[in-house]
């Protein structure tokens, strides 16, 4: 398979309830999608500041499957891109990140 080239968008929904991901290939198609409430985890969408700002990350990858997996850790959202089982990017989200 050719290299392809993948788009990652991290951001919020509208209401700021939740944690959005999104990964799209090269022909700007969804291939994974993720929402993740923040109330799952016990927080909350208020927030005194302005709402983080929305990640778009681009990446070359020649894999024939992919995957999100979006994790809780010590205070921070993990999202990892996965190609054929194999991690091939991801980004941390803390909760007091504006970015």
């Amino acid at each position: 398979m050719p290299m392809g080239t993948y788009r990652l968008e991290i951001g919020e929904t509208g209401s700021g309830e939740e944690l959005t991901v999104d990964l799209y290939n090269e022909g700007g198609t969804i291939e994974e999608a993720v929402h993740v409430p923040y109330e799952d985890h016990g927080l909350g969408a208020a927030r005194d500041e302005g709402r983080p700002s929305q990640r778009d990350r681009e990446f070359r990858e020649d894999v024939m499957t992919t995957d999100l997996q979006i994790e809780r850790r010590q205070g921070a959202f993990v999202v990892r891109a996965l190609g054929d089982g194999e991690e091939i990017h991801s980004e941390r989200i803390d909760e007091d990140d504006g970015s």
